[in-house]
């Protein structure tokens, strides 16, 4: 009977994390601008907007490394998670004058429901708040922003190896490094089922 395979490490497991993350986003920004392709969401500077920001929010997601990218790319986060805010706000707006000019005299919870039930879909700008969060716990604790040593193509042509600590923390070992991946994965590193020799600790 074959010993069972070793379990993954911790940075293995992050490294598969982010890029699950990562495929998600994309998924998520070239759907989204689908849709609103499709419904006409480009009458108006207001509804180019977001837009813009999915347009490049899978252009840096698919192709960034660098860590100035990636510093560029937590920023365009915040800007999907404020335009969906904006969004739900104009939408919400929009529905409610269209009902006090159809109901000029409705009032209070009637109000309320059929603004959030009219014609704009009031919570689709939330879609963007989504996108902005899931981009955002991409980036976070990123080994491209671990500092400058990773920055430089000759790093990152030759990842780091991770070794986990018990509280799932990961440092760097001493060099040599192997390679880092986009997703701070060990590009070329152990798989599940493999083995890795450990540095020892020779006496």
């Amino acid at each position: 009977m074959s010993p069972p395979a070793p379990f993954p490490t911790a940075e293995i497991t992050l490294a598969r994390m982010r890029r699950l993350l990562r495929y998600t986003f994309l998924a998520g920004t070239a759907g989204t601008a689908a849709e609103l392709g499709l419904i006409g969401h480009y009458e108006d500077p207001w509804q180019w907007i977001p837009l813009v920001l999915l347009g490049a929010g899978f252009f840096l997601g698919a192709g960034f490394r660098y860590e100035g990218a990636l510093r560029v790319f937590q920023g365009l986060m915040g800007l999907f998670v404020a335009s969906g805010v904006l969004g739900l706000y104009l939408h919400f707006r929009g529905n409610m004058e269209f009902e006090l000019e159809m109901t000029a005299s409705k009032r209070g919870l009637a109000l309320v429901w059929d603004t959030l039930t009219g014609a704009t879909p009031a919570l689709a700008p939330g879609a963007m708040i989504l996108l902005g969060i899931l981009g955002g716990l991409y980036t976070y604790h990123h080994p491209a922003l671990a500092g400058p040593s990773l920055n430089q193509p000759e790093i990152l042509n030759q990842p780091e190896r991770f070794y986990a600590l018990p509280d799932d923390r990961s440092v760097p070992s001493a060099p040599p490094v192997p390679p880092h991946d986009q997703d701070g994965g060990i590009a070329g590193g152990p798989q599940p089922g493999g083995t890795e020799s450990q540095p020892g600790h020779g006496s």
